[in-house]
């Protein structure tokens, strides 16, 4: 549930103050490894969290701008239990029974997003974002990955998990190039560094979380687009790739939009 006031700030920008309430529940197993009789691992956590959203956005397109300029803001503070319930899964010991524990953490996003016109339809994007939170892990290592928060600058990696892009803590930059070929057909490339204060990673034995060393690692994201924007939304074909990934390549065709309900603790 959530309840908000807002106000316009200008005609282009609002301010938002509210606060959500909910319950997120988890069914994971905590290996690939698993069969159709093991039972998955739940963790369930109820939160209410008050917050305040600015956000300012002159864009020209929901998805693959070419004009304008977006930047947003917030800040949450998060009061919530954590409940874990142990499955069964032969390939794994049970180390941690029935759990339940009271958690509270802040967390400020922020994104800029802004393009610029040159010669001949050219155009460049840049992008930036940071996040902070002091969020705590949760029993085990899944439960703590599936509550960090996840970069995605592209379509597709706002439609896939991704583990090493996943924070508690990360700041990411990004560059693109719009070219327009022909009428309403553009060429797109983008690429992104994406820098976390620390990974979290699992002990084998525990399947607890753990963090490795300070700045330890960075991964890419790139991606080349070709969009067609029709009447009717975009079209597009994307090759896209990703440094830190089981996957480096990847191929994707889109028609329309992909319609996402508001995380609650966005």
């Amino acid at each position: 549930m959530r309840a908000f006031i807002g106000i316009p700030v200008t005609n282009r920008s609002k301010l938002l103050a509210g606060i959500t309430t909910g319950r997120f529940k988890d069914e994971y197993y905590q290996t690939n490894n698993f069969i159709s009789t093991d039972i998955s691992d739940i963790t369930n956590f109820m939160f209410y969290s008050p917050y305040v959203f600015y956000e300012y956005n002159t864009l020209n397109r929901k998805l693959y701008p070419t004009e304008g300029m977006r930047f947003k803001a917030s800040f949450r503070h998060i009061w919530g239990e954590e409940e874990y319930l142990p499955g069964i899964n032969k390939n794994i010991p049970t180390v941690v029974g029935d759990y339940s524990k009271k958690h509270a953490y802040y967390q400020v996003n922020g994104v800029f997003e802004s393009y610029i016109t040159y010669f001949h339809g050219w155009r460049v994007g840049i992008y930036g974002e940071i996040y902070l939170s002091n969020r705590p892990f949760y029993s085990n290592y899944t439960s703590s990955i599936l509550a960090a928060h996840q970069f995605q600058p592209t379509l597709e990696s706002s439609l896939m998990f991704l583990p090493n892009y996943r924070a508690n803590n990360y700041a990411a930059f990004g560059l693109s190039s719009i070219t327009n070929i022909y009428k309403s057909i553009d060429l797109r490339l983008e690429a992104y560094v994406f820098q976390s204060q620390n990974l979290i990673r699992q002990n084998a034995e525990t399947q607890l979380a753990h963090y490795t060393e300070p700045y330890s690692n960075r991964a890419y994201i790139a991606s080349a687009s070709l969009i067609l924007n029709s009447p009717i939304g975009p079209v597009s074909v994307t090759a896209n790739y990703y440094s830190d990934y089981k996957e480096s390549f990847t191929f994707m065709f889109n028609a329309g939009f992909y319609i996402f309900g508001k995380w609650a603790l966005d």
